[in-house]
Formats: structure tokens, sequence, C-alpha cells
């Protein structure tokens, strides 16, 4: 009896890495994937928190979510030195969206209130939610350094109201306007 022969797989080699967006003051961003085959976000009304970073989540979710042909992204942020940039690049390279601005405490229930109704008023609806904004570190540091500066209990919740209790309100009663919408929520 004689062996079959062994087969070789070739490796292709890693994608070259592209990078969309980005300009004078700012990164752009890097890719491997291909643009998406199907329009997955087409009409869709967005808002993403968490999007000031040149190098995190929300940014390079923007861009996604416009390239998957969103209509309208509200981007957001507790800081928004970076947004009218990425506000502008996007609108550059993809056309069909509507960006807006908007600074949002991701803790504060009433600003998330807030970005919500600027969605629903502008175009009666929304249809992604996605809770990116976030306070980095694990819990037991966040309890350690609010302890040494006398108010460990108000850092934790904190920290919880902007990393997990925020994008869980967004299905209460508080939100009326939301009932009939098919609100897609993700943190």
């Amino acid at each position: 009896m004689t062996a079959a022969p062994k087969k070789t797989l070739a490796l292709s080699p890693p994608p070259t890495p592209q990078t969309i967006g980005g300009g004078s003051s700012y990164p752009g961003i890097p890719t491997i994937a291909s643009p998406p085959s199907s329009p997955r976000l087409k009409d869709k009304v967005c808002i993403i928190t968490g999007c000031n970073s040149a190098l995190g989540i929300g940014r390079a979710s923007a861009y996604e979510f416009a390239s998957a042909g969103a209509k309208a992204l509200i981007l957001s942020d507790f800081d928004t030195s970076n947004l009218d940039n990425w506000k502008q690049d996007i609108e550059k390279l993809y056309p069909g969206t509507q960006v807006v601005v908007q600074k949002v405490d991701a803790g504060n229930e009433e600003d998330v209130k807030a970005v919500v109704k600027l969605a629903v008023d502008k175009w009666e609806r929304l249809d992604v939610f996605f809770a990116n904004a976030g306070i980095g570190g694990t819990m037991e540091r966040v309890y350690e350094v609010g302890k040494k500066e006398g108010k460990s209990e108000e850092e934790f919740m904190r920290t919880m109201k902007v990393n997990a209790l925020r994008s869980v309100a967004l299905s209460s009663p508080q939100y009326p306007s939301l009932e009939t919408s098919r609100l897609n929520i993700s943190n």
C-alpha cells in the first residue's frame, strides 16, 4: 500500500493594508477588508458614541457605516475636537451620507436622550445605536483610583453608566419615540 502524495497548501501573502480617509493633521484608517459588496446599512440612520479618537473603533465604524450606505450618521463624543474633521472627510468620501456632530456624555441620561431625539426629529427614526463610548481600565482600577480621590463609588457608577447602562436604557419606556422603530443597539 502506498501513501497518497502529500498536498501542500500555497498560502497567499496577507493583504496589503489600504487607508481610507485621513488628512494633513490626522492619520487615515488602515483597512484590509474589501468594501462591502452590498449596502448593508442602506438608508439607515445611525448614532455612534465615542468617535473622537483618531485611532479608535468609533471613527473606524463611522467610515465603515458610511461605506455600507448609511443615510445619516451622528458622530458623538464627550470630546468633540476631531469630530468636524471626520464629518468633512466622510461627507467628501461618501456624498450620500449626511453627518451631524454632537457633543454627548454617554454617562449622562439627558445627553443620550437628546441625541436620540435629534435623530428622530431630523430623520423620523433611528436604526442603529452603536454605544462605543467607554472608560478604559479595569473596574478594580476605577475603584482604587476613585478611592484615593475620595469618590470611589461615584467613579465606579460613572464608569458603569458610560460602559454598560446607557445602551440598556435605550430599550426602556423612557424612549417612546423608539417604540415603533426597529432599533439595533450594539455595545
